[in-house]
């Protein structure tokens, strides 16, 4: 590597000494962390623009990943109208329990009012 001059942190220096595998994701690690290897290509020319030329090879990965994620966008859409339904309810609970409170409230203050009358 070219020196620059300038002091190498020492994470940057263990960096270039591991080994690759430490840090690539071979395996799927869980539902939504998934490992698409590429043996025929760079790990990023599918990240490039889609040609005619591009081999079958590609285009199928390209198509995994746009299942991918569409199923994360798809399970982000399902959590938040879940959360609010949710929060729709609570809502609705809330406003519930703050009329009866409003109410009581009214209550008292017209109990505190005729107490006051009475004495």
């Amino acid at each position: 590597m070219k020196e620059t001059g300038a002091t190498r942190r020492r994470d940057q220096r263990d960096s270039e000494t591991r080994d690759s595998r430490e840090t690539s994701v071979l395996e799927n690690i869980s539902d939504s962390v998934v490992s698409l290897t590429t043996a025929k290509g760079s790990h990023c020319l599918d990240l490039g623009h889609s040609t005619s030329k591009d081999p079958s090879w590609l285009t199928q990965q390209r198509k995994a990943e746009f299942k991918i994620i569409k199923g994360w966008i798809a399970d982000y859409n399902k959590r938040m109208l879940e959360l609010k339904l949710t929060t729709a309810s609570s809502a609705s609970a809330v406003q519930i329990s703050l009329s009866s409170l409003a109410r009581l409230s009214v209550m008292a203050l017209i109990c505190f009012i005729l107490a006051r009358l009475i004495v």
